[in-house]
């Protein structure tokens, strides 16, 4: 198992990532984010943290080996959750109306999926074949859509 576990702060330290030493129970970094993070997602090797900050309409990427934030991606809106691919190759995030996708390998977005019935979506999540990415929304419905090859885009659909 990992020796890390990384915790989004709220309180008393809103905008940061505590690093937890996983061996001796205790802080072994603090890493500044952006502005209303609330969740993070660990790509499958682990090299990478994605920190999706709703008040900045940001994503920050922590490399992992070095606790430090690497790259700030411009989403826009309010993101709250995200996902990574099983291959490392995509961060997928939930970004209130929309859904974001940025392409690992630049930190840039590569697609944005929209819909009139998105509205209030909240977290991902990803299916282990990589084939099926799920997001909740504020409401009670559940969408979920292939990873849409680039290009074209599928938009989600309803389960």
């Amino acid at each position: 198992m990992g020796s890390k576990v990384y915790v989004v702060n709220s309180r008393p330290n809103p905008g940061t990532v505590s690093v937890i030493n996983t061996a001796t129970n205790t802080i072994a970094a603090t890493i500044t984010v952006g502005n209303g993070a609330v969740l993070a997602a660990i790509s499958p090797d682990g090299a990478h943290v994605y920190v999706p900050n709703s008040n900045d309409g940001t994503l920050s990427v922590i490399d992992a080996a070095t606790n430090k934030v690497t790259a700030t991606v411009t989403l826009g809106g309010a993101p709250v959750g995200a996902v990574v691919t099983p291959d490392n190759a995509h961060v997928y995030i939930a970004n209130f109306n929309i859904v974001n996708v940025v392409a690992t390998a630049s930190n840039t977005v590569t697609a944005t999926i929209a819909h009139s019935s998105m509205s209030g979506t909240l977290e991902a999540a990803i299916t282990p074949d990589g084939k099926t990415v799920y997001v909740t929304k504020s409401a009670t419905k559940l969408r979920s859509s292939p990873p849409p090859p680039i290009p074209p885009l599928r938009l989600f659909q309803w389960v």
